[in-house]
């Protein structure tokens, strides 16, 4: 039986989560990148977020692109709960536009910095969100290549 690269991460994840979790105040950040549709990691990123927020108030979910190769995932995305999200080059495989309206069904926030619109000098997303968690703040910035 062959392991996806994603799942793989998915079980290294819940090895730190064992010990990452044990604090009340800590801060769990789970991400992913390159997924390129390979669903079957998501019901365990879901799993593995349940996880954590047993343990501590404080876990957001990422992308860091690429997620979408062949259609769009943003549903179920959405239903494991993502807090951010950040473009990779294969969210632009079927166009400008696609890529707009998969975005825009986000419950996520979606982030680039170097996504610029030429005619108005202006990022087409927030270059970057400021999450608090307690007393810390965390910044998420998205770079795309």
């Amino acid at each position: 039986m062959k392991i996806s690269a994603f799942t793989k991460i998915v079980l290294a994840c819940l090895l730190i989560v064992a010990f990452a979790c044990k604090r009340k105040d800590n801060i769990v950040i789970l991400y992913d990148n390159d997924v390129h549709c390979a669903v079957e990691g998501y019901a365990k990123m879901a799993g593995v977020k349940n996880v954590c927020k047993t343990q501590t108030p404080y876990v957001s979910v990422v992308s860091c692109g690429d997620f979408a190769q062949g259609g769009s995932i943003v549903e179920i995305m959405n239903q494991v709960g993502y807090d951010v999200v950040v473009l990779g080059n294969h969210e632009f495989d079927y166009g400008f536009s696609v890529m707009q309206e998969m975005a825009s069904q986000f419950k996520a926030t979606v982030v680039s910095c170097n996504l610029i619109n030429k005619k108005t000098d202006k990022t087409l997303f927030k270059p970057y969100i400021i999450k608090e968690y307690g007393p810390t703040k965390v910044a998420y910035i998205g770079v795309m290549t």
